[in-house]
């Protein structure tokens, strides 16, 4: 994905109906979105619930989907989603923004983010050369909070 844009409203091209949808991807490359619905039901995604999402991913004339849920799909939802061009990622219920883990297809994904203390320091280097290539005068000059010499 190129960018994620937050909760929206998107129009369908057919229905002209209002749909919310959780979030919109677009994607690297050809620029088209592709409709991100998050479900954290205690049973497994069903065939009715992606077919839901499927149409919604036609009638906002998006390249596809993705749906996010703790639990696996169900084997019709499975088949469903094939069809709809609609990806399912398994996140693990525990996730957080900082740690999480999902699986896309057979594929696992962590993420981990780690907060460090950076300072960043300016420094210009300005180095005088003679016509052979010999440093003649070196002088570097720090940012603020830096130093000189």
């Amino acid at each position: 994905m190129a960018d994620v844009e937050g909760k929206q409203k998107v129009v369908g091209k057919q229905s002209r109906t209002e749909w919310e949808i959780d979030a919109k991807g677009v994607r690297i490359g050809d620029s088209s979105i592709v409709l991100i619905e998050c479900r954290r039901y205690k049973n497994r995604l069903s065939q009715e619930a992606l077919a839901a999402v499927a149409y919604r991913v036609i009638d906002a004339g998006a390249a596809g989907g993705i749906t996010v849920s703790p639990l696996p799909l169900q084997k019709g939802a499975a088949l469903v989603a094939k069809a709809g061009k609609i990806e399912h990622v398994e996140l693990q219920r525990d996730s957080t923004h900082e740690q999480w883990v999902a699986t896309i297809g057979t594929v696992v994904h962590i993420g981990v983010t780690e907060v460090a203390n950076l300072s960043i320091q300016e420094m210009l280097e300005v180095v005088v050369r003679d016509k052979s290539g010999n440093i003649v005068e070196r002088n570097t000059i720090y940012g603020e909070g830096g130093k000189g010499s």
